[in-house]
């Protein structure tokens, strides 16, 4: 009997981390534009910050990028001097990207 096992090093749809998070300051860089947001909610998976650096190609940016979005990310694992840098999967923000709407309540009591 043999036994074969496979290694992969790519991600998969189960690595996907889901927040929602309000844009700081938008991407800029040459090849990578790297945007900043505030996490205002984790809805799948863990981030090691409430602020965090997004990487996307620049000729896959969000066209009108929305204030606060649901953001679908991936751990960067590559070798970076970034702290707390995260990745649009296949580096595309127009596929991780989505228009949310947060109301806010204040009580007084």
């Amino acid at each position: 009997m043999t036994l074969l096992t496979f290694l992969t090093y790519g991600q998969t749809n189960n690595d996907t981390i889901q927040v929602i998070a309000k844009l700081i300051a938008p991407g800029q860089g040459d090849k990578i534009h790297i945007a900043k947001y505030k996490v205002i909610k984790v809805v799948k998976g863990k981030v090691t910050n409430d602020t965090i650096k997004v990487g996307y190609y620049f000729y896959n940016a969000y066209q009108n990028e929305p204030d606060t979005a649901l953001l679908k990310l991936m751990t960067y694992t590559g070798e970076t001097k970034l702290k707390d840098y995260y990745i649009f999967p296949n580096y595309n923000a127009n596929k991780g990207i989505e228009k949310v709407k947060i109301s806010f309540l204040e009580l007084n009591y």
